[in-house]
């Protein structure tokens, strides 16, 4: 079977540093280069436009809610058939893999463990196993 000839994406990705923290230079100034997630992923809490700050008859918006507005009209707005899409490019917290292994010894998870036979089921939400759950509730309340 021959594969169908890859086509020209229309697609431009650009980052956008005015609205997230500079990973790249909080990496420079960590120990190790190791970067931990930043409050509120990094969203920088800024207002963006009259309409996106505030809900009519209600508080203001929070950070994230606000940014999803202004993203919502940038798109709502754009003449030029420009979309803006938001991606979230994230890394999971402490897993239970990483426990297993500092239980067990890298040497012996890298021999025996860290093969592609052993894959154990887990229920991500165990607190019992480790603190990558947490970080799993986090993220949902950002909004």
């Amino acid at each position: 079977m021959e594969h169908p000839k890859a086509t020209p994406s229309h697609y431009k990705f650009k980052l956008m540093p005015e609205f997230f923290v500079n990973y790249h230079e909080i990496a420079r100034q960590s120990p190790n280069s190791k970067v931990t997630t930043q409050p509120s992923l990094g969203l920088i809490d800024q207002p963006y436009s009259e309409t996106t700050n505030t809900q009519p008859d209600a508080e203001p918006k929070k950070p994230w809610e606000r940014f999803a507005a202004y993203i919502r009209e940038l798109n709502t707005e754009n003449p030029d058939r420009v979309t803006y899409k938001v991606l979230y490019l994230t890394r999971h917290g402490l897993g239970v893999h990483n426990v297993f292994e500092a239980k067990v010894g890298k040497e012996a998870w890298n021999v025996s463990y860290g093969t592609p036979s052993f894959h154990p089921v887990y229920d991500v939400t165990d607190k019992t196993r480790a603190t990558g759950p947490t970080s799993t509730e986090t993220v949902p309340s950002l909004g």
